[in-house]
């Protein structure tokens, strides 16, 4: 998947707002991105303005994600609705953190460290 410039998403999303260059499938066969990456860029314009378009590169902890799936049942929303309101770059994630809860008997592993473990102590040489 190509990257996309904050410049350039503004762009082809106002140019879809001003309605000059056509909808989503002129858009689309005019830069050739696919029509629901447009879509998604408009979703998180119209939910968050430019702050919506910049890249997103933070991680999650356990409880949040635990939050934002509950978030997501209990208001019957979708994965891509739900990480655009909470601002999650892809909605891939929900889905994989979802798939991981169900395949979980409890939510502990949700909750996981990050980072490298900790050395082994070492075992007192004996002389």
């Amino acid at each position: 998947m190509a990257n996309y410039s904050f410049d350039e998403k503004l762009k082809i999303v106002n140019q879809y707002l001003s309605n000059t260059q056509g909808g989503y499938k002129q858009l689309s066969n005019k830069y050739g991105i696919d029509t629901s990456v447009i879509r998604k860029w408009l979703r998180h314009f119209n939910l968050r303005g430019k702050k919506g378009l910049q890249k997103n590169t933070q991680t999650f902890d356990g409880h949040f994600k635990i939050h934002v799936l509950n978030y997501m049942e209990k208001n019957g929303l979708s994965s891509r609705e739900t990480a655009c309101i909470f601002n999650i770059g892809s909605h891939q994630n929900t889905i994989r953190w979802q798939t991981k809860r169900d395949n979980l008997v409890d939510e502990s592993p949700l909750i996981d460290k990050r980072g490298r473990p900790s050395m082994k102590p070492k075992k007192p040489s004996k002389i």
